[in-house]
């Protein structure tokens, strides 16, 4: 990992190597509504009619929004990254499989990526022309466990493409091998980077405590 211990690579862990990099709502197929566009827009728009009791005022931007929705689990367009390889290293494995996990490191400095703050775009695109557009969107404070671990977003024009697949931008992948994993799982341990810390809280605690009082698994 030492080759990408410069600042301007972003990772992200993942715990199948078959899994591809797409938005979670590039995923749903089953959707009611007559078109991708139709269902994204109704998706933010119940959210932001119905979110309120819970999170108090939202931010006015839509940016912030979509990354709290993101962050509590509705399918958006945004897609998960860190700026910490060994933060990407314990999301690979954290869950117990027995295939090859995987960890993709992506350049930010490369042509076709740019940031949201130098675009007046809205996180919803669907101009033909804009297809193929990859932003990278580091939201304010408002999320603390994405302090924590250090995350911020990618959002994709087009939510469906695979980035791994993407015909602009170019992505690393690093090989978890299965029979590595749960190793590799106590190595982070080792260095403080388990539920516990990454997931504040009593559910993180007790997700990290049950790990640790078993037997591990070679």
């Amino acid at each position: 990992m030492e080759r990408y211990s410069t600042r301007e690579y972003l990772f992200r862990g993942v715990s199948r190597v078959e899994y591809a990099l797409v938005p979670r709502i590039g995923r749903v197929d089953n959707h009611r509504y007559p078109d991708f566009m139709t269902y994204e827009t109704e998706l933010m728009t119940l959210f932001k009619r119905s979110a309120v009791p819970y999170i108090g005022k939202l931010p006015s931007n839509e940016w912030e929004i979509a990354a709290i929705a993101q962050h509590h689990g509705l399918p958006t367009r945004l897609l998960d990254w860190t700026r910490n390889p060994i933060v990407a290293a314990f999301f690979a494995i954290r869950t117990p499989h027995d295939t090859d996990a995987a960890i993709y490191a992506l350049h930010t400095g490369q042509e076709g990526l740019d940031r949201v703050q130098d675009h007046e775009l809205e996180p919803y695109i669907y101009e033909p022309d804009l297809d193929h557009i990859v932003l990278i969107f580091e939201p304010n404070h408002i999320i603390p466990r994405k302090v924590v671990q250090n995350g911020c977003f990618t959002v994709h024009g087009n939510p469906r493409l695979a980035l791994n697949e993407h015909p602009n931008i170019l992505i690393d992948r690093i090989i978890v091998e299965s029979h590595f994993r749960e190793e590799l799982k106590r190595i982070l341990d080792m260095y403080g980077v388990n539920n516990a810390t990454l997931f504040p809280g009593l559910d993180g605690l007790c997700d990290y405590l049950d790990w640790y009082t078993r037997e591990p698994v070679y």
